[in-house]
């Protein structure tokens, strides 16, 4: 198989690294190329040819005609680009390519430049699209032992409509940690997080607490709070989002989501009828309280994971490597309904 990275910077990279050490049961790579395009192709070729297949400066390059860069030769796409530029690109490769596997990292598109209005008009479009391919968005912290777990626990829909833990009843998130100290190595300022015209903001940068959230408790009906920028950071994005709200499912949430954190915190806190459950996701720690006194779970995979776990757990279940990945992946419609959270959140928030 041949897949194409679409996006050079680190996630990009991130991701052509793990494609490039993925194998089969047998040992054997699962891809024998693995390319990139990258605006930034010539400046990366200069500095050392990459350990695994070609680079193109942009999608054209790779023509519709017969031949070794033809679209259709490859059987798996990631668009892990500025958010800014999914939209554009995941048309492009709608348009040329069917029965491929197409992975969108999160969140699916830019819900600040991609208007709601302009998604909401290509609505048939995006859909016949996604129909006509596997098209999955890069929620990749679904896979996480603890996620998986609370999900195994929790919801509704993974126990065969039992509640193995009682009814759900509120659960609450906190994830933040401080801009500058994100990606040490570079000037915060002009990461994307920074700007709002790069698709940047804690609604969603770390909207995977939204995803995941949805995933167990059930779609968010109502949401309130507040949404907006309070630190001193040079940015132009918001820094602090705390809402809470109800779910389809009648669960009641609260989420908070910051760039502040001086100390890293990702922390679910989630009440049911019969117990309460405590998770530490940066400890890697969940804890089960109830008329008995407090646990540990172990949760179905070792503890602590290793960096890249998460994203490989989500390739291998898109690849169908894995017979059993215990969550599934986020699908278009999914990833589509975070944007609609992230759109209802920002209506119902005091703005600062």
């Amino acid at each position: 198989m041949k897949a194409l990275v679409i996006g050079g910077g680190s996630i990009g990279s991130r991701h052509r690294e793990i494609l490039g050490s993925l194998t089969n049961a047998n040992g054997t790579p699962v891809f024998a190329r693995v390319d990139t395009v990258s605006r930034h192709a010539r400046e990366t070729m200069q500095s050392g040819e990459p350990q695994h297949g070609k680079y193109f400066r942009v999608l054209e390059e790779l023509s519709d005609e017969s031949g070794e860069t033809n679209l259709s030769n490859y059987d798996y796409f990631i668009i892990a680009s500025e958010t800014t530029r999914h939209l554009e690109q995941f048309l492009y490769l709608s348009e040329r390519v069917t029965a491929k596997r197409i992975l969108i990292e999160k969140p699916v598109f830019d819900s600040e430049s991609d208007s709601k209005q302009r998604i909401a008009e290509l609505s048939e479009t995006l859909h016949d699209a996604a129909r006509k391919n596997q098209v999955c968005v890069a929620y990749n912290l679904r896979f996480h032992p603890i996620i998986k777990k609370l999900y195994e626990l929790l919801s509704f829909e993974s126990k065969g409509n039992e509640y193995p833990s009682g009814r759900l009843l509120s659960f609450s998130v906190y994830v933040g940690q401080y801009l500058p100290d994100w990606r040490p190595t570079r000037d915060y300022r002009v990461t994307y997080s920074a700007k709002k015209s790069e698709g940047g903001g804690v609604l969603l940068d770390l909207s995977h607490e939204i995803d995941y959230l949805q995933l167990v408790c059930g779609k968010i009906s109502q949401a309130t709070g507040f949404v907006g920028r309070v630190s001193d950071l040079e940015i132009d994005t918001e820094d602090l989002a705390l809402f809470s709200g109800i779910t389809e499912r009648g669960v009641a949430f609260q989420v908070g989501l910051d760039y502040l954190s001086r100390h890293p915190v990702r922390k679910i806190l989630a009440h049911a009828s019969l117990c309460t459950f405590e998770a530490d996701l940066i400890a890697q720690k969940l804890w089960r309280s109830d008329a008995n006194g407090r646990v540990e779970i172990e949760c179905n995979e070792s503890i602590p994971i290793a960096r890249n776990f998460t994203y490989t757990a989500m390739h291998s279940a898109m690849l169908g490597l894995s017979q059993n990945s215990g969550v599934p992946l986020c699908g278009f419609s999914e990833g589509l309904a975070v944007l609609d959270a992230i759109d209802m959140i920002r209506r119902g928030a005091i703005q600062a």
